[in-house]
């Protein structure tokens, strides 16, 4: 089986996938639905793949930036704040352009990761958590820095009680509703929900992740170790459907023109999200219990 044939160029699609169920005799959906039902057994699958790999290696030094607003009664137990700082740099031209700005991703991330520094630094009285703000290097090289981050954490992840990650946050109209991803794997799905009713916003729980996106950003890394996280961001009931429509559909994510341009990028759904997780990060930071993964979920506190 040849991987190319597949349609494969990195990661895995929906409809490669499909094609390597055939491939093996067997129905994709059909066995999709048999996986949901109790008493579903993995099997060995008759596909038999080639794979060759021409890898160029370069090895370098890179660093995490992090910082830390003290807290308050319950200090020696933190929330990390997450954004990668990475892009690509100077790159394989495309219509000319060799520059990978990476202006939504994730320059947007970190300027978010400043901004609630910055909100929470200026509250009266600082949180009751100490909140640990982390720009982590290498996450388009494969999650590096999150990983060494997590394999030598400043602070003890047993006590660390989430981590929030914002991996391209803008730019985004402002919606009326918020979509949650990875609902149901951690209890605080109801304070999602709590808060983006405060703002006005409905959430929509998405459960299906075709793209994997779960396990391709930072927060994985905490996942892996038994962090909590929360994935929220802008759902896709635009407040203005008509700017939403006249906007030009290009793609760019990991591109040279994913660079800011002031005529069609918006901040006000950006921010309006930026202070839904600000309220939430700031409800676990005076919480008196730390939140927990549910019994269902796959990933538990080590």
């Amino acid at each position: 089986m040849n991987a190319e044939a597949l349609g494969m160029k990195g990661w895995l699609s929906e409809e490669a996938c499909k094609k390597m169920f055939a491939l093996s005799g067997l129905n994709f959906d059909e066995t999709i639905a048999a996986a949901k039902k109790p008493g579903f057994k993995s099997f060995t699958m008759k596909a038999k793949s080639k794979v060759i790999l021409n890898v160029k290696m370069t090895v370098g030094e890179s660093h995490n930036v992090a910082a830390v607003l003290p807290g308050t009664d319950l200090k020696d137990e933190y929330l990390v704040f997450t954004a990668h700082w990475d892009h690509f740099g100077i790159g394989t031209p495309i219509d000319g352009d060799s520059i990978y700005n990476g202006a939504s991703d994730n320059a947007s991330g970190v300027a978010t990761l400043m901004l609630l520094a910055k909100k929470y630094q200026s509250l009266p009285v600082h949180p009751r958590r100490s909140i640990v703000f982390v720009a982590v290097t290498s996450e388009e090289c494969g999650l590096l820095g999150s990983q060494y981050y997590c394999e030598h954490p400043l602070f003890p992840l047993s006590k660390t009680a989430i981590n929030l990650n914002f991996d391209g946050t803008a730019p985004r109209e402002r919606t009326h509703d918020v979509s949650l991803r990875a609902a149901g794997k951690t209890d605080t799905d109801a304070l999602v929900i709590a808060m983006a009713s405060a703002q006005g916003r409905t959430v929509k729980v998405i459960t299906e992740d075709p793209a994997g996106g779960y396990f391709r950003s930072d927060h994985f890394n905490f996942v892996k170790k038994g962090v909590p996280t929360i994935l929220v961001g802008g759902g896709k009931d635009y407040v203005d459907k008509a700017r939403h429509e006249a906007k030009p559909k290009v793609y760019r994510y990991h591109q040279p023109n994913d660079e800011y341009d002031e005529s069609w990028w918006d901040f006000d759904g950006a921010m309006e999200d930026m202070n839904l997780m600000f309220s939430i990060g700031l409800v676990i930071a005076n919480n008196d219990e730390m939140p927990k993964w549910t019994k269902e979920a796959d990933f538990q506190r080590q």
